[in-house]
């Protein structure tokens, strides 16, 4: 692979702009695809409220996430190959989606580049640490891109349209049906993306199916819809293992900022001020 390659570009860009580790440049590129989930839009729980981690005591029986995960080798490849047009197809993109898809190709576009966030569901699709805390009524996830997720799971059902703000990160409402968590999320605002280069709208609906699939393996069957961006349901399924670091590394990216590169890796901002007539 050269650095000029496409597959260069993508996983030069997936590796610099989105995390300061250094093994993460290790990912290499795993063909295949990951098998469609049997994912369904959420249903009304009918577990007790001792089952749904609304209080300490019933947290305890909750299943113990405690850990950072980052993608999997097999979900990064998937994703990689989506990018570069290997896939075609499965992703079920309107035409005017997949040409924007065909067009950039090398992320040139895409948010990171610009240091805004991408929000979800795009920050579960690139190769940075996530983790989760448990409190009563609420499961609530960290990014290493500093993208904070909420999720409700006091029972309440979403806003009603007239008081739903729309964020990065949407809102997110939960229940768990046994060892897995049923999210359903709207409310995603429209700068936010589902996969590099390509941004969501208003009406899109994310839904969940989060559970462990092993000791070291966490995994999310999803289904995405929009009738804007989509000709149908986009389910797929994510897996994230369980990360050698057990903290996540924290790294800050505000929109403007001049990226300090070494080794292709990010490792800080440039705020010195520019000489007049070079480029930022």
């Amino acid at each position: 692979m050269t650095a000029g390659s496409p597959d260069g570009k993508v996983r030069r860009f997936l590796r610099s702009n989105t995390s300061r580790r250094v093994y993460f440049a290790a990912l290499a590129w795993i063909g295949g695809i990951s098998s469609s989930p049997a994912a369904h839009l959420p249903k009304a729980s009918t577990a007790p409220d001792t089952q749904q981690g609304r209080t300490w005591a019933s947290i305890k029986r909750l299943p113990d996430w405690s850990a950072v995960w980052v993608l999997s080798d097999e979900s990064f490849g998937e994703i990689t190959s989506i990018i570069l047009g290997r896939m075609r197809g499965r992703v079920p993109l309107a035409p005017r989606y997949q040409a924007m898809l065909d067009a950039n190709v090398d992320a040139e576009s895409s948010n990171e580049t610009k240091c805004i966030p991408v929000g979800i569901p795009e920050s579960l699709g690139i190769p940075i640490g996530h983790e989760y805390l448990f409190t009563p009524g609420r499961v609530t996830v960290v990014f290493e891109n500093g993208i904070v997720r909420h999720i409700d799971t006091s029972g309440r059902p979403h806003p009603a349209d007239r008081d739903l703000t729309y964020t990065f990160a949407g809102n997110s409402i939960g229940h768990w049906e046994g060892r897995t968590l049923i999210v359903d999320t709207i409310g995603i605002t429209s700068q936010a993306e589902f996969l590099i280069g390509l941004r969501v709208t208003d009406k899109t609906h994310l839904t969940e199916r989060i559970f462990r699939k092993d000791a070291d393996t966490l995994q999310i069957d999803a289904v995405l819809q929009d009738p804007q961006i989509f000709t149908k349901p986009y389910e797929y399924t994510r897996t994230y293992k369980r990360s050698k670091v057990s903290m996540l590394e924290y790294y800050p990216c505000v929109e403007g900022a001049r990226d300090i590169m070494v080794n292709g890796v990010q490792s800080g901002v440039d705020l010195t001020r520019p000489l007049p007539g070079s480029k930022p």
